[in-house]
């Protein structure tokens, strides 16, 4: 089965527009290696699963495109630790797998596309910086942005809008201490200090932001939980539930908010040189998923991303960190995951409360 066909890849190549899908950028010549370790990848994969992946990854769409990566990559993965596809079921995005010296398990694989570019975004930060420090005023202000800058930034629009803003303010026109900037493209707060302009300062006292870990949160929080719904109506006995967020770019959720997310607030956090630990208490509370006991059936969560540098490799092209449901009874051994993991410490629930710690990778 053939992935990148010569017609293909030379019909999409020609395709006027479209720069901005994944499959045209891999048939650009310098992208022959990429293609590759792609093709390798999809040699790798079992026939079902190989077909599926074929399909969505023929697309100039790039939800379809890298829904098929995803799931080629997660299950490529999985194989490299021993698990095997199990054979005739019908392939979607969820797949059970097994594995000699574990139980079966259900792994359903959510693709997303954060569209994050970090490069670009410092260079346009430094820009907005570099112009609202221009600004002449007596009262000092800081800039919060709430949504990523485009890439063709034209800050000086942004400056004269702050600029008439402040003299509102110092003519006694403006109520509060806030102002919105918004287009179809940015959006921007701006707040007085409440400080004066002292000698050697500009009025601009910070650009700040954006923070992404809540707004990331709200969108993968209804996904997974979906998926989790889906398997609790599902016919009993099926096999335990493992969900992979696949991103394209790494996440950029701390650890406390994945926390609260999955295990509620822990009764007990112990981070040393030598080990870290965290202790959850086993009774339901808080809008947290692991203790419900309505998802007793979900092995756990992992947070993947593409890591194109170890794509070539047998289970590359992921990192990220993954976290186990200490109430699930068929959950797997954390070492038979090919993910760093939060997992719970084998004999060590007591009285209620859960022992974890990490396995894997850096604790």
């Amino acid at each position: 089965m053939d992935l990148f066909p010569a017609r293909l890849v030379e019909k999409t190549h020609r395709l006027p527009g479209a720069q901005h899908s994944f499959l045209k950028q891999l048939c650009a010549p310098e992208a022959a290696d990429t293609r590759v370790a792609l093709q390798a990848l999809l040699a790798r994969a079992p026939l079902p699963l190989a077909e599926r992946a074929s399909s969505l990854m023929g697309s100039l769409d790039n939800r379809r495109f890298f829904q098929g990566y995803a799931e080629l990559v997660v299950l490529d993965r999985l194989a490299a630790a021993g698990w095997t596809l199990v054979q005739g079921q019908s392939i979607q995005p969820r797949f059970e797998v097994q594995h000699p010296d574990a139980g079966p398990l259900l792994v359903v694989t959510l693709a997303t596309l954060q569209c994050l570019r970090p490069g670009g975004e410092a260079h346009n930060r430094a820009r907005l910086s570099e112009a609202l420090g221009r600004i002449d005023s007596p009262r000092r202000f800081v800039a919060l942005i709430r949504r990523w800058l485009p890439t063709d930034l034209d800050p000086w629009p942004v400056r004269r809008a702050v600029e008439l803003w402040l003299d509102r303010v110092d003519a006694g026109q403006w109520d509060g201490t806030t102002a919105t900037y918004e287009d179809e493209s940015i959006s921007l707060e701006f707040s007085l200090t409440g400080e004066r302009v002292q000698r050697g300062q500009v009025a601009l006292a910070d650009v700040i932001g954006p923070f992404y870990a809540h707004r990331t949160m709200e969108a993968i929080e209804p996904r997974i939980v979906r998926e989790l719904d889906a398997h609790r109506h599902s016919p009993p006995g099926r096999a335990p539930l493992l969900v992979v967020c696949v991103s394209d770019a790494r996440w950029l959720i701390n650890e406390a908010h994945i926390r609260d997310f999955l295990y509620g607030c822990p009764s007990r956090v112990s981070s040393s040189p030598e080990r870290w630990e965290m202790e959850v208490p086993s009774a339901p509370g808080g809008a947290c998923v692991f203790r419900d006991p309505v998802y007793r059936g979900v092995a756990g969560v992992v947070l993947a991303h593409q890591a194109p540098e170890t794509l070539g490799a047998a289970g590359g092209g992921l990192a990220g960190r993954g976290w186990l449901n200490p109430w699930c009874a068929g959950r797997p051994d954390p070492e038979r995951l090919p993910f760093p993991l939060v997992a719970p410490v084998p004999g060590r629930s007591v009285e209620g409360v859960a022992l974890l710690r990490r396995y894997g990778g850096r604790s």
